[in-house]
């Protein structure tokens, strides 16, 4: 007998609700971030200036609806697409009761995304006061990391500076577009591939000399070491093969000196009678050193030959290249090769929250440590201010110094317990920043800021057997060596292995479970604003599940925020 199923009655009528807040489940999050974004944050600075219409004769949609809108796609699939966005108000109930049936067009969208990127240091800034007043914020352990991020371009459209000046010159003998006779509207700024090869152009030129002026300063400290008479060390590259001409035509001159003498000694015995000398006949052009610095010589006039012309600079080393698509953006190394991005970088918190950020096209992270230092500290303050604003009360003594924590352990733990317990301060004192050995340096060591770590290398534990040291570090010591010392303390080592805890977890989150690693934009500028936003809608999307979790009364939330908006500021990350 067949097994019997339940029947599948597509065409079954249904009456389906007529109010869509009751298609949504009451704790649904879109519920909360249309609260917040309507009655919390402050959207005056997105507000202002917003005069696109949806169509001619039609009013525009409302700024604030669209904010919503977009921080809801970067909070519920990480999507930035415009494209897929409106498609998602067609068929997505949380996106169409953000809308409320209103659904915008494509361009709608993209032109509100830029004209929200012109202010979204004014919403990051709001977001972190609203996760400062839902006590977010532990500062205590932070660190700073960077991640590779792809741009909206292609490593097939990097050119060099010859490459890059003919096509200049091809698109300036080309005849320009015609003018609108009679129009009384001003011309356009410059733009499309002239703009873009004239920027990439300038970028090139301006990195070789600035890799010819470097490399001038190497060749002088070089010979100004073999002038002292110490150890000059290794030749820089753009004298290396003029180095090791002269090295090999001293050498071949040194053994012809030592024949000749040996020449001229047997020739001497021969008119004395001897019959000759025993030492042998001394090599040349034979001799293994001759031939090793030879080998050297050839190794060396054959790198060039191994790039194209238009690959290399006068120097050996690899040309510089800017990319048509994107000038702005470079080629970064990863553990997959080289891809075309930018290098981003954030200030990670205890609790995940990425509380400041950049974006650059360098490829070293050393540069980048100083500004994020300070950046980290701007963040302290701003959360500082929010809650004392909002009445938040101190009941600590972190106004005064910090108690030596190895010469009076017990004082320094109940001033540290103070500080945990206090309304105020809580969590808004640094105790440790950790980077890792891509920030090592003598500057990034001893510049002012807050206490940091840096790693001195891959490996972060001590060999098996070391104790760890239990003192304060040497008055006389460098600052390498105290921040190895401080590196090796207990204290140290257990804060240190939870830097890729703190650091990397946002970065896989945003780039596995999100999908974002690359950007929709191009530009400098346009792309640093598209990674503040990203790290907004992430510290969002932390402090609606904080608010959720703790079963916060957002209506608190909303007078906190007022009243902190009218007694202060906000100051800038």
């Amino acid at each position: 007998m067949a097994k019997a199923y339940v029947p599948v009655n597509r065409d079954q009528p249904m009456l389906m609700p007529v109010d869509k807040r009751e298609w949504l489940a009451d704790d649904h999050p879109v519920r909360l971030l249309i609260f917040l974004v309507e009655r919390v944050l402050d959207t005056s600075a997105i507000e202002a200036g917003w005069a696109r219409l949806g169509g001619r004769g039609r009013a525009a949609y409302d700024p604030v609806m669209l904010t919503t809108l977009l921080l809801w796609a970067g909070l519920d699939a990480g999507e930035q697409s415009c494209e897929k966005i409106v498609a998602r108000c067609r068929r997505d109930v949380a996106y169409q009761y953000v809308c409320g049936e209103q659904v915008p067009d494509e361009d709608t969208v993209r032109r509100f995304r830029l004209h929200l990127f012109d202010r979204v240091a004014a919403l990051e800034i709001e977001v972190l006061r609203l996760a400062s007043l839902a006590g977010l914020g532990d500062f205590s352990l932070a660190a700073v990391d960077g991640t590779k991020m792809l741009a909206a371009a292609s490593k097939k459209a990097n050119r060099t500076e010859p490459t890059l000046t003919r096509l200049a010159e091809q698109l300036a003998a080309e005849p320009g577009p015609p003018g609108l006779a009679g129009s009384s509207e001003p011309e356009p700024p410059a733009a499309g591939k002239p703009a873009r090869v004239a920027a990439a152009l300038g970028q090139v030129r301006a990195e070789r000399l600035a890799g010819e002026a470097a490399d001038a300063a190497r060749v002088a400290a070089y010979r100004a070491r073999r002038a002292a008479g110490g150890p000059p060390g290794s030749a820089p590259r753009s004298i290396r093969l003029a180095e090791a001409e002269a090295q090999l035509a001293a050498l071949i001159a040194r053994q012809e000196d030592k024949l000749a003498a040996w020449q001229a000694q047997r020739d001497a015995a021969f008119a004395a009678g001897r019959g000759g000398i025993r030492n042998p006949r001394p090599k040349v052009h034979d001799h293994y050193k001759v031939i090793k610095k030879r080998e050297r010589v050839e190794q060396l006039r054959a790198e060039p030959a191994q790039a194209p012309p238009s690959r290399r600079r006068g120097d050996g080393e690899p040309a510089p290249v800017a990319n048509l698509t994107d000038p702005d953006s470079g080629l970064m190394p990863t553990t997959r090769g080289f891809v075309q991005g930018y290098n981003c970088q954030a200030v990670a918190t205890w609790d995940r929250l990425l509380v400041a950020g950049s974006c650059g096209r360098q490829t070293g992270d050393v540069a980048q440590a100083v500004p994020m230092l300070a950046a980290a500290e701007a963040a302290v303050e701003l959360f500082t201010a929010t809650r004392q604003a909002a009445g938040f009360c101190c009941t600590c003594r972190h106004d005064q110094p910090e108690p030596d924590r190895h010469t009076d352990p017990a004082e320094h733990a109940r001033w540290r317990a103070g500080i945990d317990s206090c309304e105020l301060h809580h969590g808004l004192r640094i105790d440790w920043m950790l980077l890792d050995a891509g920030y090592l340096s003598e500057d990034n060591l001893t510049a002012t800021g807050p206490p940091r770590l840096i790693a001195l290398g891959k490996t972060r534990d001590l060999p098996a057997g070391d104790e760890p040291p239990t003192g304060p570090p040497d008055p006389e010591a460098t600052a390498h060596e105290t921040n190895a010392h401080h590196l090796r303390t207990r204290d140290g080592r257990l804060a240190y292995r939870l830097r890729g805890h703190i650091a990397e977890s946002p970065y896989g989150h945003l780039k596995h479970n999100k999908g974002l690693n690359r950007f929709h934009t191009r530009g400098l500028p346009t792309v640093t604003a598209e990674w503040t936003f990203t790290r907004t809608c992430h510290n969002l999307g932390i402090t609606l599940h904080t608010i959720q979790t703790n079963r916060t009364n957002p209506r608190h939330l909303a007078v906190l925020a007022e009243t902190a908006r009218q007694t202060t500021l906000s100051p800038a990350i």
